[in-house]
């Protein structure tokens, strides 16, 4: 399902969906040091909170996303070595 979110947009810039895994401590560590230019990761209801604390250093979102809760999106911006978490909702 996360590749199937991902592909109208990895299509639409000419990009490739490149999968990842929950899992893998080095992950976020690994988009933190790209440097300029966005990155979009797609993920489960049972990931998605693991990814925003781990990027963000402190415990936002306390637990698993409930199934039903969809279109959910979690921006985080950096300025220099800080982090910020906009909470948005898709379509709007």
């Amino acid at each position: 399902r996360t590749k199937s979110t991902a592909a109208p947009l990895a299509s639409a810039l000419g990009l490739a969906v490149q999968p990842y895994e929950p899992a893998d401590s080095g992950f976020v560590e690994r988009v933190k040091k790209l440097g300029k230019g966005d990155v979009v990761i797609v993920g489960h209801s049972n990931t998605v909170d693991d990814l925003v604390n781990t990027m963000m250093g402190e415990r936002i979102i306390e637990s698993d996303l409930p199934d039903s809760q969809y279109g959910d999106l979690f921006v985080i911006i950096r300025r220099g070595s800080k982090y910020k978490l906009e909470k948005r909702h898709f379509g709007k």
